[in-house]
């Protein structure tokens, strides 16, 4: 879409930090990134208007609240990225390269976009106030209700909770490099909300809505002094939802590949339900077709993506429950005595599992456990990593 006929567009940021905002009172840090894809610019305008309404009422808010900008020349271009998808590139080893510098060697867009992204959030991030809250504010190119999108560490679980939204689990396995797994790993809550489609007006208002939300859920501020905005905002992204699966887990992504002339079957929107066997695009070898049923997710319908669509399944709560009382029990610590399951020799709080051995449901079980796949070594043997600060952070003043 040209960005001289895309209303949402106008008003794109100069400087990589849009707004920040220091309560008068003590709390958490709450950073919202906007824009690291740059056809996604709701956020942006969202974030804008709740800096606005608070500037008036300082004294009310405890904690600090700031903005920042990711992809700042998609940005203003309008496109997803200029070379590359910024939102793919924080694997530890390339992120400690962004810190070093890259001296000499030729870069990507996106790498120096991340470069700057990173040096920023280091000198604005204060550790010492207890471990931040991310909020990774996105869009996408299909017609969507409101989602949220995290790694399943029970920290991240009792900030979703307080949306009110479907959540959706298991994305890190599909599309590892993510910004919100890197935060997580780092000891963060890093939570990532999708508001709507693209150039819908209404994608601002649910992302205002959803900012006004988790600052009330953090105790940034309280329903007493911000009940006009608290309520209005809880209805709107909550009533959408109310007919969709409150959680999911991603069983399938469709990867693109350069020249495979990828296109999208018309009129899929998020979580419309699709038949084992379904005809759901096209590319250059014919037919793609479901091969399970669930829900769709994210079909892609603009120019640049790297993901077709994700396939997805319902998850009952029941089973989310059973998971927080088996990692609080620490079941982790005796699974290594499962048959087929191993300690990694080199790798702490990982291990190696043999799949003919142990046969049964064993994603979905070391799921519950908190551990997610790394690699899948060959036909009969994976790598599961569980994630260090699952029930706690390593910056722990203010628990969650």
């Amino acid at each position: 879409m040209n960005p001289k006929t895309n209303k949402i567009a106008a008003g794109i940021p100069d400087d990589r930090i849009i707004a920040k905002f220091q309560g008068q009172k003590k709390g958490r840090t709450v950073c919202c990134i906007c824009g690291i894809h740059g056809n996604e610019q709701a956020s942006i305008h969202a974030v804008r208007r709740v800096f606005n309404t608070l500037a008036a009422r300082k004294k009310y808010f405890s904690g600090r609240l700031i903005a920042v900008a990711g992809n700042l020349p998609a940005l203003k271009e309008n496109l997803r990225f200029i070379d590359e998808d910024m939102n793919r590139l924080w694997h530890p080893h390339k992120v400690d390269i962004f810190r070093q510098g890259f001296n000499s060697n030729p870069i990507s867009n996106e790498e120096k976009e991340a470069t700057a992204l990173i040096k920023l959030l280091d000198a604005e991030i204060d550790h010492a106030s207890g471990s931040s809250i991310f909020l990774d504010m996105h869009t996408t190119s299909s017609k969507s209700k409101p989602f949220i999108i995290f790694g399943d560490t029970l920290r991240n679980r009792r900030i979703a909770a307080k949306f009110g939204v479907p959540y959706v689990l298991g994305l890190e396995e599909a599309i590892p490099g993510t910004l919100m797994e890197y935060i997580t790993d780092r000891g963060h809550i890093g939570i990532v909300f999708e508001a709507g489609k693209h150039d819908d007006p209404a994608s601002i208002d649910i992302h205002e809505a959803a900012l006004w939300v988790l600052l009330h859920g953090t105790g940034c501020i309280r329903r007493s002094d911000f009940a006009e905005e608290i309520d209005r905002s809880t209805k709107l992204i909550s009533a959408p939802s109310a007919s969709l699966p409150s959680v999911l887990e991603v069983r399938y992504r469709h990867a693109l590949v350069n020249d495979d002339h990828f296109k999208m079957n018309p009129g899929y929107i998020n979580f419309q339900p699709v038949r084992r066997g379904e005809v759901l695009a096209e590319d250059k070898n014919g037919h793609i077709i479901a091969n399970e049923m669930g829900h769709i997710l994210m079909p892609l319908y603009q120019g640049l993506g790297n993901d077709g669509f994700f396939l997805t399944r319902q998850i009952n709560k029941f089973w989310l429950t059973v998971s927080t009382v088996m990692r609080y029990l620490h079941f982790s610590k005796i699974v290594h005595f499962l048959p087929g399951v191993k300690l990694h020799p080199g790798r702490k709080d990982t291990l190696i599992v043999d799949t003919h051995t142990a046969k049964w449901f064993v994603l979905e079980i070391f799921h519950l456990l908190g551990y997610r796949r790394i690699t899948q070594l060959n036909n009969r043997a994976m790598i599961l990593a569980r994630r260090q600060y699952d029930i706690i952070g390593p910056h722990h003043h203010y628990r969650l």
